[in-house]
């Protein structure tokens, strides 16, 4: 996805955790010097758009808007507690939690 189409839009990031838990985040894509942000608002920090996501990111079917807050776009991110023999270099960190 060219990352000129995000910006200024809203997007929703659909975490997904294990059994069937899953949870929606949205924002505003802004640009910040060369990289893409999904401004949540005051209350919460800027989350970093990674840029080998970009490809990732899709627009919002109509049957999902209501699911997914009525976002332009959405990308879908997994969430959870790593393996035990997990390599914690092959994976990043959001900060990001299913919400309760």
């Amino acid at each position: 996805m060219n990352h000129q189409e995000l910006i200024g839009k809203s997007h929703t990031l659909l975490l997904a955790g294990d059994d069937d838990a899953w949870s929606v985040i949205g924002g505003i894509v802004n640009q910040e010097g060369e990289i893409l942000v999904l401004d949540r608002g005051a209350d919460e920090q800027p989350f970093l758009i990674q840029p080998d996501w970009l490809a990732r990111i899709k627009p919002v079917p109509a049957d999902l808007s209501d699911i997914l807050i009525g976002a332009d776009f959405f990308l879908l991110l997994s969430v959870g507690i790593l393996p035990d023999d997990a390599d914690p270099n092959d994976y990043i960190y959001t900060g990001l939690q299913l919400s309760e």
